[in-house]
Order: C-alpha cells, then sequence, then structure tokens
C-alpha cells in the first residue's frame, strides 16, 4: 500500500507533490538536513520542516494498534495549536500503509530561529521567564512532554516556541504535579551552568505564579541527575550521540566522537616518547603504570598507561577492567561537574585472554598542579591560604551531594588544584579508585587519616583544625579528631579536651 496522508484545511496546496509521493527523495533534494541517525531524519525544505521516523518492526506492529510517534506529534502539536501554546503550525502526518515502516510530520519550518541550549547566557536568561509561561500553558492545556530540554524549545525572534512532542503523553483534566516536576526538571538539568541561581528562581516563580517553591522539585531534580549519569555510563562505552568505537595499532576502546584515529595515534606516540625520554613530560614511571603530560595542539594532555602481567591481566577478565572502570568514572565525574579535566579516549589491548596494557587519556587544562605542589606557593600568603582552605572545605562537602562520590584513596597528590581569580577548581584522579555511593563514618575517617598523612609537613595543625570545623558539626569534633588521630600515622591532629 502507498503513504497515507492527513492533512490540515489550513496546509491545502502547501505541499509539494513530491514531499506527499516520497519524503525521503523531496527531502535528499532540497538539501536542508538538520540531522540524520538510525531512528529518524530531519530537515528544513524551504518553508517546510519534514520528520521522517523510521519504526523498528516492533513499534511498527505497535502502530497498528496505538499512535506511531509521527502521529502523537502531530495530534499534541494540534492540541497546543489550538490551546494557544507556542508550537511550529501543524501542516500534515503521514505513514507507510497499514504495517508502518516510517512515519513523517510536517511543520512550519521556523527560519532564523535556534534553540535555547545554543544562545548566548544573556538572551537565554532574558527569555526563560517566557519559557516558563509557555511550559506552564503546555501542562495547563493537558500534555506532558516527557523529553522536555533546552534542544526542544525554540527562540525566534522574542518568542518561544516549543517542539518534539513525538513522545507526549495527554492529561485532559490537567498534567498531575508529579509529571509537571518531572518536565520543569528535566527542562532545567539540560541547561545547567547557562544560568545564576537567581534567574533559576526566576524561572520557577514564572512558572508557579507564586514564591513558595515546593520541596518535592528537588527530590525529582535528583532523580533526573540520576538518569543522566546512567545515560552517560552508557554512553561513554558504545557508539553513540557522544562517543564511538575506535580500533587504533592493534587497540580498541572508545573516544568522544570529534577525535580521530589519527589525532590519537598522535598523542600514544607523543606518550612513548616521552617515557623513552624522562624529563618534565614524564609526571609518574613505573612497573604497573606510567603518565605523562605535554601538551599537543595548544591543549594539555595527560596520559595515564596500565601494564599488565600475564597473570595480573588475566585476573581482569573476571571483573569489570580496572582500567576501563577509570575510564567510566572519569566520564562519570566529568558529568557531575566535579573539576574541569574531560576524558578524551580510553584503549585497551589483550594478549589471549590477558589484559596486556590500556590507556587512559584526559585533558589537563593549564594550571591545574597537585595540591602539595600547590600549597607551597600558597603559605607564605596567611589570608589567600584561609581563603583556600575554605574553599576546600566547600569542595569536600559538595562531594557529599547527591549523588555522593568518595575516594578510596584520597591522598593530597590525588587532588587536583587550578586558581582563577581568587576562586579555586578542584579535581580528582586516579579514577579508578572513585565510588558513587553515600560514605558513612567510617570512610570519612579514613579519608580524612588518608589527607592528614599525605599533607606536606609544613601545612600547619591550626589549618588542619580548620578543615576539620568545617566539615562536621560542632557535636561531632572531639570524637571526629580522636579517630582520624588514631588512624594516621603521623599524629599531627590535636585532641580537644
Amino acid at each position: 500500500m502507498g503513504l497515507r496522508w492527513t492533512i490540515a484545511p489550513h496546509a491545502k496546496g502547501r505541499l509539494p507533490e513530491e514531499l506527499l509521493k516520497d519524503p525521503e527523495g523531496f527531502i535528499r533534494d532540497c538539501g536542508g538536513v538538520i540531522s540524520a541517525g538510525r531512528d529518524h531524519l530531519t530537515a528544513l525544505c524551504g518553508e517546510l520542516f519534514v520528520k521522517v521516523y523510521r519504526l523498528k518492526p516492533a513499534e511498527g506492529f505497535k502502530g497498528l494498534f496505538r499512535s506511531t510517534k509521527a502521529e502523537r506529534e502531530w495530534r499534541g502539536s494540534v492540541r497546543l495549536q489550538q490551546a494557544g501554546v507556542p508550537v511550529p503550525l501543524p501542516l500534515a502526518w503521514g505513514r507507510d500503509g497499514l504495517f508502518p515502516g516510517r512515519g513523517f510530520y510536517v511543520a512550519e519550518a521556523l527560519r532564523d530561529a535556534n534553540s535555547m541550549d545554543k544562545v548566548g547566557k544573556e538572551k537565554l536568561e532574558a527569555l526563560l521567564p517566557a519559557a516558563a509561561r509557555a511550559i506552564k500553558a503546555m501542562h495547563d492545556a493537558g500534555i506532558f512532554h516527557r523529553d522536555l530540554h533546552g534542544g526542544n524549545v525554540i527562540l525566534k525572534g522574542e518568542k518561544v516556541f516549543l517542539t518534539d512532542l513525538h513522545r507526549h503523553r495527554l492529561y485532559p483534566g490537567g498534567v498531575p504535579d508529579e509529571k509537571r516536576w518531572w518536565d520543569v526538571a528535566c527542562f532545567l538539568h539540560s541547561l545547567r551552568g547557562c544560568f545564576s541561581p537567581e534567574t533559576r528562581e526566576e524561572f520557577l516563580r514564572t512558572y508557579l505564579g507564586r514564591e513558595e517553591i515546593p520541596p518535592q522539585l528537588k527530590e525529582v531534580e535528583s532523580r533526573v541527575f540520576s538518569r543522566y549519569l546512567k545515560h552517560v555510563r552508557r554512553d561513554c562505552t558504545d557508539d553513540s550521540l557522544t562517543h564511538r568505537q575506535v580500533h587504533v595499532k592493534g587497540l580498541r576502546g572508545w573516544t568522544l566522537k570529534e577525535i580521530s584515529s589519527q589525532v590519537l595515534e598522535t598523542l600514544l606516540e607523543e606518550h612513548h616518547r616521552a617515557v623513552q625520554e624522562g624529563g618534565e613530560k614524564l609526571r609518574k614511571g613505573g612497573r604497573r603504570s606510567n603518565v605523562t603530560l605535554f601538551v599537543v595542539g595548544g591543549e594539555r594532555v595527560c596520559v595515564k598507561e596500565y601494564r599488565f602481567s600475564f597473570l595480573s591481566g588475566l585476573k581482569e577478565r573476571f571483573r569489570l577492567p580496572k582500567p576501563r572502570k577509570a575510564w567510566i568514572n572519569a566520564n562519570l565525574l566529568n558529568a557531575r561537574g566535579v573539576g574541569g579535566m574531560k576524558p578524551l579516549a580510553f584503549l585497551e589491548g589483550w594478549r589471549g585472554p590477558s589484559m596486556a596494557e590500556a590507556y587512559l587519556i584526559v585533558s589537563s587544562p593549564h594550571g591545574y598542579v597537585e595540591m602539595p605542589r600547590y600549597l607551597r606557593s600558597l603559605y607564605p600568603d596567611r589570608e589567600r591560604r584561609r581563603a583556600f582552605m575554605k574553599a576546600l572545605v566547600s569542595f569536600f562537602l559538595s562531594l557529599q551531594d547527591d549523588p555522593p562520590v568518595w575516594h578510596r584513596d584520597l591522598k593530597a597528590h590525588h587532588i587536583m588544584v587550578r586558581e582563577m581569580d581568587r576562586r579555586w577548581d578542584f579535581a580528582l584522579i586516579e579514577p579508578e579508585d572513585v565510588r558513587f555511593k553515600k560514605m558513612g563514618w567510617r570512610w570519612l575517617v579514613r579519608n580524612l587519616a588518608q589527607l592528614n598523612t599525605s599533607l606536606p609537613p609544613f601545612v600547619n595543625r591550626t589549618d588542619k583544625v580548620r578543615f576539620l570545623k568545617g566539615i562536621v558539626q560542632e557535636e561531632d569534633l572531639r570524637q571526629l579528631f580522636r579517630a582520624v588521630a588514631k588512624r594516621s600515622s603521623k599524629r599531627t591532629f590535636v585532641y580537644i579536651s
């Protein structure tokens, strides 16, 4: 059977015959492809926005009994248009015969427009209240979006449009509060870091129409962030929107999509040259690992090489290999916002059943140094030292936010520090020792003892006491001091009597 179309009355005569006969051929001829993937194709063709959904067999079978994605997007857009909510004008939708293999959606094109996640901070903050009003109007019209993020909110001039309604659910009596918070939390999460906390508060007050912000929203935001981290964990070891599988010189692994195999070969060659020559580029050399730091194309890159004997590498076959765990955790730390060191690639090589070598490659922005070295330059300045200790306390407390982060080997030289205009940025290295779970009292004592015994001797007792006072309640100080002093090999903490 041929294509079957439903065309809006106002679209009669506006749709070319070539589009109605062969949408994908029409897109190829017009050449305005926006994005293309295995399951979708979108394009701007003149004054028309055309989307093609390629359905899997299971989805096509379900299309016999319920709405397909194209029909859901059509129904949602029509409903919002009738309710006065700004959406691109829906024109038509179609499908491949009785047993759909493809679905098609056509709307009026928004020329000279941009998505909300791709505009400057000033314009974004100015238009957030308009976005809040549009989202509230959508929910009041009974539409739960289910995939609301900055890329699905389009800005054209001073007007905000909502798009991509192919996953929506209809609640004729109005969207329940829990679903509303989910859409709002997803939208705010997608734009995190792009606006100030004050702007966020203004957005929520505009959406709610009142000053009080419901406490349930924070819980929903935590669930959204946990879901995001699950996607990061999955995507960094798969062919995804952000990563791809790669094979380089007998090694296989994953890398960011924008990094080519030739670049990876160059980085490996530079690493091996630094290991052979020694010098400043070689930061750590040993039988089990080598760490190098060098600059390529103006970017500072750190490469950690893991080395295995046959027996030690064989152990990695029966668990998640430690180097691969480091790659996953480095991506999770980056997504969690812990430091500015960005993982670029991971490569591993096997000798039969045994892992022989592995490489973790990360960008290390200029300015990052190990904390003991930074403290040496900081200590003559008492005022800066106190400000630094407050920043370190804030960083330590931020690791306990949901989702919590703790490091099994939190020595001072495993914390990297970068100073920027009297502000400090901290990053954790050795990501294979990172865990994403709540840290109990025993592990808190262990981490503090590790810090205590690894700090340089010139770090005085007063600064250590000041640090501990910042991370625990007053009533817990005496117990904590005694526990840390007992565990520390250098009993440099003072007892409180």
